[in-house]
């Protein structure tokens, strides 16, 4: 383990190429890029799964309109 620090001390993460920098300086560019680097947006909500309630409501839905039923599993069942 002492290996991988002493590794990632000796390689550079950050370099600047152009113009010098003051330590401050040096510092507040080097918090922002961790900042950025570590950054993880929320996780999105997951969507449900369709409930029996959304599925007898798509139902009616749908024989309010007099459209066909839909193909599927069950779809013997809610045949008139």
């Amino acid at each position: 383990m002492s290996t991988e620090l002493e590794n990632e001390a000796a390689e550079p993460r950050l370099t600047v190429v152009r113009g010098e920098l003051t330590d401050e300086e040096l510092a507040a560019l080097t918090v922002v890029v961790a900042a950025t680097n570590s950054y993880a947006p929320a996780p999105k909500p997951k969507k449900k799964a369709p409930g029996p309630r959304s599925q007898a409501r798509a139902f009616v839905r749908r024989a309010l309109l007099a459209l066909p039923n839909m193909p599927g599993p069950g779809s013997w069942k809610r045949k008139r």
